[in-house]
């Protein structure tokens, strides 16, 4: 197959932020008496793409509770953030060879994520990763999130490809539905905070590391 873009989820696959995004939401549900622990975290956000706030729910915590509970993770998370986020090893190199070899072709790169704009920008105030995409798609530009397909079809039509011309790079079972709904060919990410804990199997080829992502790219 050919390809007109790259779409790349960022948590887990440009940086390594999940393991931040679990403390925050630990440290809160755990103020509750209510614990949360990795393997769980694994299953109702990446392998269910829910919210870890259901165990609160399911402790009997009123609904109306929710949206301040989410409020205080995310002010957590943002104080992570806060102390500085590395790209994933790797990263800077695969971005620059894919960056100069798709000026040639005229192929675009972008980023889809469900990762809140405040939060995606203090990741990426240094713009070391941000630089080599040609487009930043948050949530505040698309409805829907991963895994209903209109974070792909969205970003797509703003490049002005068809999807079907699209290659996603993914590390969630949720982030492969979405771009797979979509029509993409999928590559699944293993990433190191979720190792091999969660299946990428509907991913059409599923790599170790993003090390791996420039020479399987060249075969397209």
């Amino acid at each position: 197959m050919s390809y007109q873009a790259l779409f790349f989820d960022n948590d887990g696959v440009l940086v390594d932020t999940e393991g931040l995004y679990f403390e925050a939401s630990r440290s809160v549900l755990a103020e509750l008496g209510i614990e949360l622990s990795h393997e769980t975290h694994l299953d109702i956000s990446l392998r269910q793409g829910k919210s870890v706030f259901e165990l609160a729910l399911a402790a009997g915590i009123e609904e109306a509770a929710l949206p301040a509970l989410r409020a205080k993770r995310d002010a957590r998370y943002s104080q992570l953030l806060a102390r500085g986020v590395a790209p994933i090893d790797g990263v800077l190199e695969a971005l620059g060879a894919l960056r100069q070899r798709h000026q040639r072709a005229g192929r675009r790169m972008a980023v889809v994520t469900s990762c809140l704009p405040e939060h995606f920008w203090r990741i990426h105030q240094d713009r070391s990763v941000i630089d080599f995409f040609d487009l930043v798609w948050t949530p505040d530009r698309y409805g829907p999130h991963k895994p209903h397909p209109e974070p792909y079809l969205t970003a797509a039509a703003e490049l002005g490809i068809a999807p079907a011309n699209g290659v996603a790079i993914e590390d969630s079972p949720r982030g492969v539905a979405s771009a797979r709904s979509a029509g993409m060919y999928v590559i699944g990410m293993r990433s190191e905070f979720a190792g091999e804990a969660v299946d990428l199997s509907a991913a059409d080829v599923v790599l170790n590391h993003i090390g791996e992502l420039v020479a399987h790219l060249e075969r397209f």
